[in-house]
């Protein structure tokens, strides 16, 4: 389950055309994703970027989408996958489920019983 964080955090990661992690720092809990199209290579190890495109995120809500595979990282890159493209659909879907099961299945259930013990 997203919680409202995590949610925004999809949101706007979906805005980057192709969503790259350039810079972690630990210590403040905190990465810089920027667009990698526009990723410029300056000096040794020293890029430029267009700042409009970057967006700076807490590490531990992007790790939070990592470990329930909204996304994937890989080499750096953010990857979408198919759970991070559609989250709202699949909640769905899950929620229609449970409720089948949960209400409906036991609804169904006792209607039967009940007409196969008061039939005379």
């Amino acid at each position: 389950m997203l919680t409202i964080q995590s949610a925004i955090l999809l949101h706007n990661l979906k805005q980057i055309d192709n969503p790259y992690v350039l810079d972690t720092n630990n210590l403040e809990n905190q990465v810089l994703i920027v667009n990698y199209k526009t990723l410029k290579f300056v000096k040794s190890s020293y890029y430029t970027y267009d700042e409009p495109s970057s967006l700076v995120a807490r590490l531990d809500e992007l790790k939070f989408l990592k470990e329930n595979e909204y996304l994937e990282i890989d080499n750096n890159s953010i990857v979408f996958t198919h759970k991070g493209y559609r989250p709202y659909q699949i909640s769905s879907i899950n929620l229609c489920n449970f409720l089948n099961k949960s209400i409906l299945v036991p609804i169904i259930v006792t209607i039967i019983t009940d007409y196969l013990l008061n039939r005379r």
